[in-house]
C-alpha cells in the first residue's frame, strides 16, 4: 500500500514538473496578437522570422520563356524575399532575391505581403527544388516543379483545366486533382473560372483559404489563370480585379498585372497557349477591346511564324462564342449579336486556332469544326478540322443544374444546331479537363468525373496541315453558306469583323503584329499597278508612233490583191502626219476595213 502510494505522488510530480515545464515555453512563445506588427525594413530575429515570416499560399506560374519560372507566397510582415534552389535535392546552392509589397484592403496580422521570385535560365523539361525563405534562412519544407518543355520538343504536354473549385467543401475534387498532378504527367495547371471571389476572405475570417488549400498543388505545378468576369462587389480589397491582378504573375505582364493587360501567351514544347479576357467586349470597353485584339492580332502572327516547331494553338477564355441552349435575354452566346462572337470568331478562324476552351455557361458541350455556325467537315470529325473547336466546360454548381434540368423537364427541348456535337449538364460532383498534345498532329481532350475520374467525353483532333483557315479550302456548298450567313448577319464576304474592329474601316490592316506584312503588301500592290500603267502607258506610245508612220490600202477584192499598211515618209514626220491615220475604203464590205474600223 505504501509503495502504492509512493508510485502515485511520483507521477503526480512528474505531471506538475512536466506542466511546470509547458507553462515556461509557453511564457517565451511571443503571443502574434499582442505583439506589434515589424516595421518594413527592420531586422529580424529567427525567432521573429517564425513568427511573422512564415511564407504561406505558395504558388508557381511560368515565366516569360520556358525555362523561367515565377515563386508567389505571402506573409504576414513585410519579410525578405528570397527563394534558394537547386536541379538537385537538398542541396540548395543557389539563391534569388524578389520583390513583395503590401496588399491594400487586408488587415493587420493577415496574410498582408505578396511575395513574388523569378527563377530565370532554367533547363528545359528539368526538375528543380526549391525553398521560400527569410535572410534568416528561416521558410518552407524542401518544394519542388519541372519546367516546361521546350520548343519544338516532342515531349507529351498535359495541362488539367478547371473553371470551378472550392477547395474548402470539394475534398473529393481537391483528392482526383492531387492524384493526377502526383501522376507526374501533368505540365501545368489552368484556372479557367472567377477566381476574384475565391480571393475574398469568407465571413468571421482574416484570409481566402483557396491558396492554401491548394497548396498542395499550386505549389508544384504552374498555377496558369485565365480573367473571368467577377460578380466580386467588395471595393475596398478587389475593386478592377485588384486581388487577382496582386496574387498572380502571368508571362510577359509586368506586375502587379495593369487592369489594361491581363491577357497572355505561352509555348510549352508543341503547343502556343492563349488566355484572354471576354469581359473587355461584356463591359464594352472599346479601348480595352481594341487593345487586347490589337494584341491577339500580333501574337498569332508571331505564332503562325512558328507554326512548324509549335504547330499547336489553343486559346482559353471564360464566355463562349457559340452555345446551343441559351437564353438570348442573359447569355450573350445566345445572341445573334454576340460581342464575344463578333470579336474573336473571325481572328482565331484566319489564324488557324485548333481549339478554343471556354467556361462561363450552365451547361458542357463541345462543336464540330465550324465557321459562322456552319460545319466545315461535311463528315463531321474532327480529322483535319478546317475551323476551329470549340469546347465549353460549364458550371458544375449542382443545384443551379438540377433546377435547369426540372425547368427542361416541363418544357419541350428545342433541336441542337448542326454544329453541336455533344451536348452535357447536371455533372454530379463536378468535373475537370485533361488536354494532351500528343504529338505534332494529335491533340486530345478530355472531360472527367471529378468523384470518380472516369471520362465523361473525349475526342482527339487529328491535323497534318496547320495553318490559316481559308474559305477557298472548303467545299463550295460549305463556303457558300458562310457567306450566305455572312449576308444574312449584316456582313460583307471576305472581310473580318477584327480588322473592322481594330483599324475602324473595312481595308487596310495596320494594327501591331501585322504593321510588317501591311506595308510590304502595300508597297508591293502599288508597285504592281505602277508596273501596270507603265507598260500599258510603253504599249500605247510604240502603237501609236508606228500608226503615224502607216497607211492603209484597200485591196481590189476583184483580182485577189490583198489590202495592207504601207509607209508614208521616211525619217521624220511632219506636223501634219503626227496624227494622220488614213483608211481608203473600197469595199464597205471588206472585213478587215470594217474590223479596224469598229475596233478603232
Amino acid at each position: 500500500m505504501k509503495s502504492k502510494n509512493i508510485h502515485t505522488v511520483f507521477h503526480l510530480l512528474m505531471t506538475f514538473l512536466l506542466w511546470s515545464l509547458a507553462a515556461a515555453v509557453d511564457s517565451k512563445v511571443p503571443d502574434i496578437n499582442t505583439l506589434p506588427v515589424p516595421r518594413e525594413g527592420l531586422k529580424t530575429s529567427p525567432e521573429e522570422d517564425e513568427l511573422w515570416c512564415k511564407p504561406e499560399q505558395v504558388h508557381l506560374s511560368c515565366g516569360d520563356t520556358a525555362t523561367d519560372m515565377v515563386v508567389m507566397w505571402t506573409t504576414v510582415a513585410p519579410c525578405d524575399t528570397h527563394v534558394v534552389f537547386s536541379d538537385k535535392p537538398w542541396n540548395f546552392s543557389r539563391k534569388v532575391e524578389g520583390q513583395a509589397m503590401e496588399i491594400k484592403g487586408k488587415e493587420d496580422r493577415s496574410q498582408k505581403y505578396i511575395h513574388r521570385v523569378v527563377l530565370k535560365n532554367l533547363l528545359p523539361s528539368t526538375t528543380y527544388f526549391f525553398r521560400p525563405v527569410t535572410s534568416n534562412s528561416f521558410g518552407t519544407k524542401p518544394m519542388y516543379f519541372e519546367t516546361l518543355p521546350a520548343k519544338n520538343s516532342t515531349s507529351k504536354v498535359t495541362f488539367l483545366v478547371s473553371n470551378d473549385l472550392n477547395p474548402e467543401s470539394d475534398k473529393t475534387f481537391i483528392s482526383s486533382i492531387v492524384d493526377e498532378v502526383s501522376s507526374g504527367f501533368v505540365s501545368a495547371f489552368i484556372y479557367n473560372g472567377d477566381l476574384d471571389n475565391k480571393l475574398i476572405p469568407t465571413e468571421g475570417r482574416k484570409d481566402s483559404l483557396f491558396l492554401s488549400n491548394l497548396e498542395q498543388i499550386v505549389a508544384y505545378h504552374p498555377f496558369m489563370t485565365v480573367p473571368a468576369r467577377s460578380s466580386a462587389v467588395s471595393a475596398s480589397s478587389n475593386m478592377n480585379h485588384y486581388l487577382y491582378r496582386t496574387m498572380f504573375s502571368m508571362p510577359n505582364i509586368p506586375w502587379p498585372m495593369p487592369e489594361n493587360k491581363l491577357w497572355y501567351s505561352f509555348d510549352a514544347g508543341l503547343i502556343h497557349v492563349i488566355s484572354y479576357s471576354t469581359e473587355v467586349f461584356m463591359s464594352y470597353n472599346a479601348s480595352l477591346a481594341k487593345a487586347q485584339q490589337t494584341w491577339l492580332v500580333h501574337d498569332l502572327t508571331e505564332a503562325n511564324k512558328r507554326r512548324a516547331s509549335v504547330p499547336w494553338i489553343v486559346a482559353f477564355g471564360s464566355d463562349p462564342m457559340y452555345c446551343a441552349y441559351g437564353n438570348p435575354e442573359v447569355d450573350d452566346c445566345a445572341r445573334n449579336t454576340s460581342a464575344v462572337r463578333h470579336s474573336l470568331e473571325d481572328m482565331f478562324y484566319v489564324f488557324g486556332v485548333d481549339l478554343v476552351v471556354e467556361s462561363a455557361h450552365r451547361c458542357y458541350e463541345r462543336s464540330w469544326p465550324k465557321y459562322k455556325g456552319v460545319n466545315t467537315n461535311l463528315e463531321l470529325s474532327y480529322n483535319q478540322p478546317r475551323a476551329p473547336v470549340e469546347v465549353v466546360m460549364g458550371l458544375r454548381n449542382v443545384q443551379q443544374q438540377q433546377q435547369r434540368e426540372n425547368a427542361e423537364s416541363n418544357s419541350s427541348t428545342p433541336e441542337p444546331p448542326v454544329w453541336s456535337a455533344y451536348h452535357l449538364q447536371g455533372i454530379k460532383g463536378g468535373s475537370y479537363g485533361r488536354l494532351t498534345v500528343m504529338n505534332g498532329t494529335h491533340l486530345k481532350w478530355e472531360l472527367l468525373s471529378a468523384e470518380e475520374q472516369d471520362p465523361l467525353d473525349a475526342f482527339v483532333i487529328v491535323q497534318e496541315t496547320h495553318g490559316n483557315f481559308n474559305l477557298a479550302n472548303l467545299p463550295h456548298n460549305v463556303s457558300h453558306q458562310i457567306n450566305q450567313t455572312i449576308i444574312a448577319q449584316g456582313g460583307k464576304p471576305g472581310t473580318y469583323d477584327f480588322i473592322r474592329n481594330v483599324t475602324g474601316n473595312d481595308g487596310n490592316f495596320s494594327g501591331e503584329g501585322w504593321s510588317k506584312y501591311s506595308v510590304w503588301l502595300g508597297l508591293g500592290a502599288v508597285a504592281a499597278v505602277l508596273a501596270v500603267v507603265l507598260g500599258m502607258v510603253a504599249i500605247r506610245s510604240c502603237v501609236s508612233r508606228r500608226s503615224r508612220r502607216r497607211r492603209w490600202r484597200e485591196g481590189d477584192t476583184r483580182d485577189g490583191a490583198g489590202g495592207g499598211f504601207y509607209s508614208v515618209g521616211s525619217g521624220t514626220d511632219s506636223e501634219d502626219d503626227d496624227n494622220d491615220f488614213e483608211i481608203d475604203v473600197y469595199d464597205k464590205a471588206s472585213k478587215q476595213s470594217s474590223k479596224l474600223l469598229t475596233s478603232y
